[in-house]
């Protein structure tokens, strides 16, 4: 090896049938692949916490940037995933990542964990090329934003090898107080993730679009802050029945029918698009429902409309 080493690295050099080697002795706890505002936020709380942490990037600024914050900027791709034995990846697909780690050598007997978004496909093909390299893998999601790492609140899973899972969940457990393992197959943490999307970005959606509508009409933010958290606590209380219902097919309901919701709903969008607000997110909920009542589940509880959402058989 030639040249100066980043800081961090100290190669081991090794005598064997006349030639000199040079291995790489893992330095640090953890390697942060991906410094943008989740792997920084990742990197931080490790290092927080007493973890020997080293970063890379590809802009290597970016990674120099996290020094005063106790985590080591290592330049050379080569070296990043040699330099500990748990690899953390927060890029922002899996296409990025495969792009910056595919001619890396030196992953016999590291982890991997991937917390890049993408799809359960990508996922499995991931974990058969880290595999295919000696390394374990476990494919991660983190449902919070990059300020709530570390806290007691925020929900990270992990799905993939179980005995890497014994070994680093005391570390990845920094990252959330709400950690889980939930399957030994990869896929299931990209499944877990576009359910979790699949509700939090329209509801997102659908609150910006209420709130615009509100405050266009002179409604004060004092007015929408309070009623925000009681519309929460009305979702929150019927989330339970609602999950029961769709995983049993049980959807009958004395409360409020399908029929009740869309019936006051109507006048609802009326008045947004007399405002000239495009109401979309209000827009896809009636029509969801109108394509309920067509299938005769109008007098069902709302949960039925997941069994119009399907578009092949279902048993």
């Amino acid at each position: 090896m030639t040249g100066r080493a980043p800081a961090g690295y100290w190669p081991l050099r090794l005598e064997q049938e006349g030639r000199t080697m040079t291995r790489n002795v893992r330095t640090h706890a953890v390697v942060v692949l991906g410094c943008g505002l989740m792997g920084a936020a990742v990197a931080r709380t490790l290092a927080r916490t007493g973890t020997s942490v080293a970063a890379w990037n590809r802009t290597h600024s970016k990674a120099v940037a996290l020094a005063d914050d106790g985590v080591t900027a290592i330049a050379d791709i080569h070296e990043a995933v040699r330099a500990a034995p748990l690899i953390i990846a927060v890029t922002a697909d899996y296409e990025a990542l495969w792009s910056n780690i595919a001619g890396a050598t030196g992953w016999q007997g590291a982890t991997l964990v991937n917390l890049a978004t993408g799809t359960p496909d990508e996922a499995d093909r991931m974990h058969a090329r880290i595999t295919a390299m000696g390394a374990r893998y476990l494919d991660g999601m983190a449902a919070c934003y990059p300020e709530g790492i570390g806290s007691p609140e925020a929900f990270l899973s992990y799905a993939g090898s179980p005995e890497a899972w014994a070994e680093y969940s005391g570390v990845l457990r920094r990252l959330g107080g709400q950690t889980h393992h939930v399957a030994a197959d990869p896929r299931v943490s990209m499944l877990m993730s576009v359910w979790y999307s699949a509700f939090y970005v329209p509801a997102l959606a659908a609150y910006v679009e209420a709130v615009g509508f509100a405050a266009d009409q002179g409604i004060s933010r004092e007015d929408i802050d309070t009623l925000t958290p009681l519309l929460i606590d009305l979702v929150g209380h019927a989330a339970p029945e609602i999950s029961a219902a769709v995983t049993t097919g049980e959807h009958a309901t004395d409360q409020a029918t399908i029929d009740t919701f869309y019936d006051g709903s109507v006048p609802v969008l009326n008045v947004m698009h007399d405002a000239g607000h495009h109401a979309r997110m209000y827009s896809a909920a009636l029509a969801s429902m109108s394509a309920a009542r067509e299938l005769g589940l109008g007098d069902q509880g709302y949960s039925a409309l997941a069994t119009c959402g399907i578009s092949r058989p279902v048993d």
